[in-house]
């Protein structure tokens, strides 16, 4: 299919980005494990078995990265030592030699959407089950490490004593008011301490706190002693384990989410019309907003988790697609500039891609939330961008 340069010139850059991928990723995890284990309390044999669950998510960003450096690589080392210039010379069109590295970024585009279509989603529910599954070994650790869990934008504080196994010795936990200080302390001898799903948000988790012979004050003078009592209160952001739904969703499994949530809102619709229209037959209709505002809020956040859905499918798309519109950037440039070390190309063709494509990718999708329309389209607005920038280039790589 391709002569023999054309070969050899893919075989560079297949094991440049190889080598570049395997560098990026393992920095990835060592810092993984070097700074964000001990803040979450995880003991070492844990963060082993969460890093393969991961790494994945992070594979449509790197490996389109990891491959515009491959790409500028090879391409400034041939145009630096003039073999460019000997091809040219030879008869042979510069842009045969890139044809096979577009094939190539072409199938790691392809594949990048067949990660985010099944792998991604499948490690993001590993690594929540994971996480679950181990998560009261994980918050034992950290409160043993701590000796409490407390924050300045956390709604309560809890302090013990000592951890004896799974108790808790001589806990408090203080409620926090919104306007400061606190509206309840509950003081015990003991408490036992379990993860289980919460009762409002699916697919969470709580704290489930079982208090054993204290003592509840809500105000100077004001308290109430009590032999057993429990309190439920929402995990630290350091160890939570849950991820967003849509995470851990499929392409047909956003879709299969978005038609359910577009029901659950054409049901909340007909009911807030029936309510609505009754009024209005009563001649009641000003106090019949009363009842019928929590159907409407229902109704608008089930459109919402629909538009979502189907929203982080497109935006799945056109992230994994991102390897296409780099290499198309960075064949000419790094031709074009002729440099022999590899870095100077790399970092100019990277600086559009960090100042107009991945700016501009945040921005139209902060848009298509906010606005919730239908013009998925903007999503590739990025990539046009970024071909936009390549063309000046290509056409002078093949003028000249």
């Amino acid at each position: 299919m391709f002569g023999i340069l054309s070969r050899l010139i893919l075989i560079q850059v297949i094991s440049t980005f190889v080598m570049a991928q395997i560098a990026v990723t393992g920095l990835l995890v060592v810092l993984g494990a070097l700074f964000e284990g001990p803040k979450t309390g995880l003991d070492p044999i844990s963060i082993l078995q969460v890093i393969p669950y991961i790494i994945a998510p992070s594979l449509p960003y790197t490996i389109p990265a990891c491959l515009l450096f491959a790409v500028t690589s090879v391409f400034s080392a041939m145009s630096g030592s003039n073999e460019i210039v000997a091809v040219k010379a030879a008869g042979i069109d510069a842009m045969r030699l890139v044809r096979p590295v577009f094939t190539l970024a072409l199938v790691v585009a392809i594949g990048c959407v067949a990660l985010s279509d099944r792998v991604i989603p499948w490690c993001s529910a590993q690594l929540r089950m994971n996480l679950l599954g181990d998560l009261e070994k994980t918050l034992f650790t950290y409160i043993r490490q701590k000796g409490c869990i407390a924050g300045p934008s956390f709604p309560y504080e809890l302090y013990v004593s000592d951890i004896d196994g799974t108790r808790l010795l001589q806990p408090i936990i203080k409620h926090r008011r919104e306007s400061g200080g606190y509206d309840m302390v509950l003081q015990a001898r003991e408490a036992t301490l379990s993860i289980v799903p919460s009762s409002e948000v699916a697919g969470q988790a709580v704290i489930e706190m079982r208090l054993v012979d204290g003592a509840l004050s809500t105000e100077p003078g004001n308290s109430a002693y009590f032999r057993d009592r429990t309190e439920r209160l929402p995990l630290p952001d350091l160890v939570k384990g849950e991820r967003l739904a849509v995470d851990d969703q499929d392409f047909a499994g956003l879709d299969q989410q978005a038609a359910k949530y577009r029901l659950e809102a054409e049901k909340a619709r007909y009911e807030a019309t029936i309510v609505l229209g009754s009024a209005i037959m009563r001649g009641d209709a000003i106090n019949a907003a009363w009842p019928a505002q929590p159907i409407l809020d229902k109704m608008e956040m089930a459109e919402a988790l629909a538009y979502r859905s189907v929203c982080e499918k497109y935006q799945r798309i056109s992230r994994s697609m991102s390897a296409i519109p780099f290499v198309i950037l960075g064949c000419p440039v790094s031709i074009f500039f002729r440099r022999r070390d590899a870095l100077p190309a790399f970092f100019i063709c990277f600086l559009p891609i960090i100042t107009i494509y991945y700016p501009t990718l945040i921005l139209m999708y902060n848009f298509l939330k906010e606005s919730q329309s239908e013009m998925y389209a903007v999503l590739w607005i990025p990539s046009m961008l970024t071909v936009l920038i390549a063309i000046p280039f290509i056409r002078q790589v093949i003028k000249h």
